[in-house]
């Protein structure tokens, strides 16, 4: 794999709406509600780009 230079920044972050309220729903229960991966999980949640699944680019 080529080196490429990085900002520092974490990568961005593309979801579908259909996905996000999915991982939302799950992160609501009460046994995830306060698991440290379950809050980091909700913290790039939040600063990801939420798509209509019309708009998502494909998985590869």
């Amino acid at each position: 794999m080529p080196n490429q230079p990085t900002s520092g920044l974490p990568p961005s972050l593309i979801i579908s709406s259909r996905d996000l309220a999915r991982l939302e729903a799950l992160l609501d229960s009460p046994v995830l509600s306060r698991h440290p991966a379950a809050l980091a999980l909700m913290d790039e949640l939040n600063r990801a780009e939420v798509l209509p699944p019309s708009r998502s680019p494909p998985t590869s």
